[in-house]
């Protein structure tokens, strides 16, 4: 093997195996988004509130998509059964700090559409939905931190 090529054993393979599932989530999440994106569009009630919202939506079920497909390339890059030069491992580690970057603003913008969009509704509403969406935000950075 030359020293321009690295064994798939070097790589993170883990990643490989992860990429996956990673990209089904993302693909899951930005379908979600996309939805609440169409029901938020079909609204009749127009607010800078509500425009917020949709603009939330919109960078996490655009975040979600961006996501997955950087998932899918990892994915691609480490099927190669031999060696993998360093050209590819590069653009896998690029994709990777793609995948990462896409998906933690995709969750926290989807979290964010969530707690705010109770506002439309009612004080109420807008109260509740914002706590849960503050409680589901630090459940995720917990978690994201934690894998991280």
């Amino acid at each position: 093997m030359n020293s321009s090529q690295q064994s798939v054993s070097n790589a993170p393979v883990g990643l490989a195996n992860s990429a996956p599932q990673l990209a089904a989530v993302s693909a899951f999440l930005g379908g979600f988004a996309a939805a609440l994106l169409a029901a938020v569009i079909f609204q009749q009630v127009r607010s800078k509130l509500l425009s917020g919202v949709f603009l939330l939506l919109t960078v996490a079920a655009s975040s979600f998509a961006v996501s997955a497909l950087a998932a899918t390339m990892i994915f691609v890059d480490f099927q190669d059964a031999g060696t993998m030069g360093e050209s590819a491992l590069r653009h896998a580690r690029s994709a990777l700090g793609v995948m990462n970057g896409t998906f933690v603003i995709g969750m926290i913008s989807l979290l964010a559409g969530i707690a705010s969009i109770g506002w439309v509704r009612s004080r109420t509403m807008g109260i509740l939905t914002s706590l849960i969406g503050l409680v589901s935000l630090s459940l995720a950075a917990i978690l994201l931190v934690r894998s991280g």
